[in-house]
């Protein structure tokens, strides 16, 4: 006996997009109020929201100062207000005391309003986030550098040294002189794509011309979460910030 059955019906393409689009971006209510839930997220993973109010003459668009909160849970709470008027000013909205991103617009400018108050957000919590790392990659440093000294003596540690690799001149976190054995060189990589890269490039240029003549070392702050740890190990010898100071002076 042979069975008809009915074809599965198959979704358009636009009624694909419609689907995706959807689970983009979303609104909810919060306490009554609107909440638009955007695609945008802050470095700690949580979702840019914004909230829309009726005025007499028009609708405020605000990201109901979430960007300050995220901010303050990285611990960049005093950075960001600087970051935060200067994207506020990029984006022309607004940044004011109460660390709210928002601005006022007619109904027929309120989705360009909604994508520059959720970018000033983002964006401003993002640098924050990226210049804490800057400021705890420079006391880790100043720290191993001083460890270092400790051990090898000041005159035989130059900061900021300029080599000469096989295509270009690069320069270390530090140059360390070991009388006897040969000089060292090492970076301090911090646990992203872009400083593994660098040192990367820059080790494997040092080493086509030193002929094996330079020790080279990967200082990694962060071990468990540097990427490409396997590529970086070809280029130089790996150790943590803790272990650095004695594999240098061995």
């Amino acid at each position: 006996m042979i069975s008809h059955r009915s074809p599965i019906p198959v979704a358009s393409a636009h009624e694909i997009a419609q689907e995706v689009a959807s689970a983009l971006a979303y609104s909810r209510q919060t306490n009554g109020d609107p909440v638009i839930v955007t695609p945008l997220i802050y470095p700690g993973g949580t979702r840019v929201t914004l909230g829309i109010r009726p005025l007499e003459h028009g609708y405020l668009v605000s990201d109901f100062g979430s960007g300050a909160r995220e901010a303050d849970l990285l611990g960049g709470g005093r950075i960001f207000q600087r970051i935060a008027r200067e994207q506020a000013a990029l984006n022309e909205v607004r940044f004011d005391s109460d660390m709210i991103f928002d601005i006022e617009v007619p109904r027929d400018a309120l989705v360009t309003a909604a994508i520059m108050v959720a970018n000033a957000s983002k964006t401003a919590v993002e640098l924050t986030a990226f210049r804490l790392a800057e400021r705890r990659h420079e006391i880790d440093l100043e720290r191993l550098l001083g460890r270092v000294e400790d051990i090898l003596g000041a005159k035989n540690v130059i900061r900021e040294a300029e080599l000469v690799g096989a295509s270009s001149k690069w320069r270390v976190d530090a140059l360390v002189h070991r009388p006897g054995r040969l000089d060292a060189v090492f970076d301090l990589v911090a646990a992203n794509a872009n400083s593994v890269n660098a040192t990367v490039t820059k080790f494997l240029d040092l080493s086509q011309l030193s002929n094996g003549q330079l020790d080279r070392f990967s200082v990694l702050a962060d071990k468990e979460h540097t990427p490409h740890v396997a590529v970086l190990s070809s280029t130089s010898r790996l150790v943590s910030i803790e272990a650095a100071p004695a594999a240098l002076a061995a």
